[in-house]
């Protein structure tokens, strides 16, 4: 998973208002806020980042031990896989990513 380029899934609703993602999940419709680590990889989830890229980036930002960072990063992304809120791919997006 951590080679893997994630990708919003563009049939799910969202939007990130004063530093919380809200989504919608194409499946059942539900509203879910993600929290802050949630929020950092679903932002940043462009087609151009693996989750170990986004990762690396995250221990810059947050104060937190990096194998506890890990952890949650996989346990949200696994989940948002599994919601079809996230997309995973072999290879980089064509056109994606702003940086």
């Amino acid at each position: 998973m951590w080679t893997l380029y994630l990708r919003q899934n563009p049939d799910t609703p969202a939007r990130t208002i004063d530093g919380e993602a809200i989504v919608i999940t194409p499946e059942d419709s539900m509203l879910h806020t993600l929290n802050d680590t949630a929020t950092f990889i679903w932002d940043r989830a462009d087609g151009s980042r693996t989750l170990e890229s986004i990762a690396e980036e995250m221990l810059q930002e947050f104060e937190v031990d990096a194998d506890t960072l890990r952890r949650d990063a996989l346990a949200f992304v696994e989940d948002a896989v599994r919601r079809k809120l996230l997309l995973v791919s072999d290879a980089p997006e064509q056109g994606a990513g702003a940086g």
